[in-house]
């Protein structure tokens, strides 16, 4: 089933202090329970780099994205977290690979 983004932006908003939400590269939102270790990231990055991106302003302001770093160096556009948090990654962010998306601070 493909989400809109706009039903995928109603996800992230649902997001509590325990869960989270991937968004795989092909698209497909999944929620996910924590508690997220480092061993939990790589699993659902499905990568051994990373990185996080606090999200200041806007509608998702408040949550952090967790970006497979290794991503664009070999993996394709993740359209769909592209077109809901590609702005808050860097100026014409485009995101590869897939990403996670959490509540500030759930991550310690």
């Amino acid at each position: 089933m493909t989400h809109s983004e706009a039903e995928v932006a109603t996800m992230i908003k649902a997001l509590n202090a325990t869960n989270g939400l991937v968004i795989k590269e092909d698209g497909r939102p999944i929620v996910v329970d924590g508690p997220f270790t480092l061993a939990a990231i790589n699993a659902h990055l499905e990568s051994t780099m990373f990185q996080m991106v606090p999200v200041h302003t806007g509608p998702h302001a408040g949550m952090e994205v967790w970006l497979d770093e290794e991503g664009a160096y070999g993996k394709g556009e993740n359209a769909k977290a592209t077109a809901v948090m590609g702005s808050h990654v860097h100026i014409g962010g485009c995101i590869h690979g897939h990403a996670l998306i959490v509540k500030r601070g759930t991550i310690p």
